[in-house]
């Protein structure tokens, strides 16, 4: 029988958009999706847990999903447009060290690499209700100059560890451009001995990070600060 449970576990996606309409994407170097984890990554946690007995879940990548839309601002905002990035790409494990399935003690690691971001792909954009259309150009700058403005080169990977968890909220560290920031969190999880679902939406700031949202024009055209985070996560033991 499935449970239902609000404020044990989530995630956290973090990401900027620079207004790649004007800029060149010549100017920014591609970057490589790394094929293995962070060195930080503790995978041993998982495995000695799993060789107690206790459930572990690895997290599907494949039917998991974060979405973040990223807003234009400033007087000029009608020349630029709204964007949604996604990642496909999540990675990690969580813990419930009692098999009776108890929440004390949960825990969760997760990490996605920064160049597996997509921008605006079309059934997302048509979900979040934009009705402008960048067209294939804009958005291919828009992506380059996201990985350039995240520093992706240097630090290619958004990492997550989730600490401590309360009847409503998580409480989690996310590190991104090496810049660690602790978060709380409401979500709402279902859960078996099999499977684990979770889902919940929240907003943040980019600045937050030490990340400068994207301005041209003297202002007149920039990215709003306030990213809108919402996710589905899909863990299977």
């Amino acid at each position: 029988m499935a449970k239902s449970v609000s404020g044990w576990f989530g995630l956290l996606l973090l990401t900027s958009l620079s207004a790649g309409c004007v800029d060149n994407p010549a100017d920014v170097m591609p970057v490589r999706v790394p094929e293995d984890p962070p060195e930080t990554f503790p995978l041993e946690v998982y495995q000695q847990a799993e060789a107690r007995g206790e459930v572990v879940y690895a997290i599907d990548s494949v039917t998991s999903t974060a979405v973040v839309r990223v807003s234009r601002a400033g007087f000029l905002a009608w020349l630029g447009h709204d964007h949604v990035v996604a990642s496909h790409a999540i990675t990690g494990y969580a813990l419930l060290p009692d098999p009776a399935g108890t929440l004390s003690g949960a825990r969760a690691d997760l990490y996605l690499p920064l160049a597996s971001l997509a921008v605006d792909e079309a059934e997302l954009r048509e979900a979040a209700g934009l009705d402008t259309k960048p067209s294939a150009t804009d958005i291919e700058a828009t992506r380059k100059n996201m990985l350039k403005s995240l520093d992706a080169l240097t630090y290619p990977w958004l990492t997550v560890n989730v600490l401590m968890i309360s009847e409503d909220a998580l409480f989690a560290n996310l590190t991104l451009q090496g810049i660690k920031r602790s978060y709380r969190i409401p979500v709402e999880i279902e859960f078996d001995d099999e499977t684990l679902q979770v889902t919940g939406e929240f907003t943040l700031r980019q600045s937050e990070h030490g990340i400068k949202p994207f301005r041209a024009l003297a202002g007149a055209l920039r990215v709003g600060d306030e990213l809108a985070v919402s996710f589905t996560l899909v863990g299977r033991r």
